[in-house]
């Protein structure tokens, strides 16, 4: 992973962390691990481990492909997409909605 795509990653997990909770503080908590082992992480000297994205997308309610899509040199779309009744019937209704917003 690129440093710039690291320094995009923290920059989006700090966003997220709850006003007043050091990141290295809440990383610690979340992921089990010590405050050298969160900071190194946030300074991006280590890398997260996979296990630790989904345990912070589960906590943090962000989904894992909004990481791919913050590389700027890529060209994905993100669709935030709950399933209620069918994947068809959650997709169409998503683009609706869509539509209404764009047009």
């Amino acid at each position: 992973m690129n440093d710039e795509i690291k320094k995009l990653i923290v920059k989006k997990l700090v966003r997220l962390i709850p006003a007043g909770i050091r990141p290295a503080d809440y990383l610690s908590e979340t992921l089990c691990i010590s405050k050298n082992s969160a900071y190194r992480r946030l300074q991006g000297k280590m890398p997260f481990s996979c296990e630790e994205f989904v345990l912070l997308s589960k906590k943090m309610h962000f989904s894992l492909d909004e990481l791919a899509a913050l590389d700027p040199n890529d060209s994905k779309v993100v669709i935030d997409l709950k399933i209620e009744d069918s994947p068809e019937y959650a997709f169409l209704k998503k683009m609706k909605d869509y539509t209404k917003i764009l047009i």
